[in-house]
């Protein structure tokens, strides 16, 4: 980690230089070389703090919101969650937990990527709830909606060769993180299914959403929730892979909730005929 420190601060040296010479393609390739750099870079917290703190002397993290998102991701996967809310602090503007706390606070759809790091951290600090609720917004937000003419537009002849590139690529990035969304989704839904199994005081708990409460009490529990709330899952699963065929985790999860499913009711006929005997 020193070598790399002490090499990325000659080619910091390098950027400002370029950058005050204007000499743009010199700066892109030193961002290109540190963005390829990094995939190599041992996913530990240390080591990524280390490294980061040299590039920021020329690159702020809102100027640098994918490799600082991926930090924040780190940091959250690493049960360092006071770390992760300090990053993408720096880069919303505000407390992530702003957005559960606040219903009126615009969800930031600019940076997609950044918003859905900030929801996985307010689902890992236990707001489910919000963090539900919240990504739907985003699955359903403009950028998304937007997006979708961009591959008429450039079947229309209105761009060159160059630009259809650029523009089919975007698409392609886009309908990519889209189908996350919905996979996500899907999976934070699963997941107050699984609840039922821990011990949690459900009619104190504010977080879970109270149509999940009558799915995870045991008293409560009906099969006409259960079917609803499983269709939910179902249909965010479909969505995942209709807007990325080549997603194989959202191929995965929909071939196993449509397999538990049957699994499922099958178990209950052969109950049924058991009762009747």
């Amino acid at each position: 980690v020193k070598v790399q420190q002490l090499a990325e601060l000659e080619e910091v040296i390098r950027y400002k230089q370029a950058e005050s010479e204007q000499r743009l393609d010199t700066m892109a390739n030193i961002k290109q070389t540190w963005s390829r750099r990094l995939q190599g870079i041992r996913k530990k917290v240390s080591v990524w703090r280390h490294i980061l703190s040299v590039r920021q002397l020329v690159i702020s993290p809102r100027d640098d919101i994918e490799t600082w998102s991926r930090y924040a991701n780190l940091c959250r996967k690493s049960g360092q969650l006071e770390l992760s809310a300090r990053v993408l602090t720096r880069l919303l503007g505000h407390d992530p937990l702003d957005l559960a706390f606040n219903p009126n606070l615009t969800l930031p759809n600019q940076h997609p990527q950044v918003t859905m790091t900030c929801l996985s951290h307010l689902w890992a600090a236990g707001y489910y709830r919000q963090a539900i609720e919240r990504i739907s917004q985003l699955i359903a937000s403009q950028f998304f909606s937007s997006s979708q003419g961009t591959i008429k537009k450039v079947r229309g002849g209105h761009l060159n060769l160059l630009e259809v590139y650029k523009q089919t690529e975007r698409e392609t990035q886009i309908r990519r993180l889209q189908s996350r969304c919905h996979l996500k989704r899907g999976n934070w839904e699963l997941e107050l299914f699984e609840m039922s199994r821990d011990n949690f005081d459900l009619e104190e708990d504010t977080r879970i959403p109270l149509e999940a409460k009558s799915l995870l009490m045991p008293s409560t529990r009906d099969e006409k929730s259960y079917a609803a709330t499983v269709q939910r899952v179902i249909e965010s699963y479909q969505s995942a892979t209709r807007c990325d065929p080549r997603n194989q985790r959202a191929w995965q999860a929909w071939a196993l909730m449509n397999y538990q499913v049957i699994m499922r009711y099958q178990k209950r006929d052969r109950s049924d005929l058991a009762l009747h005997r």
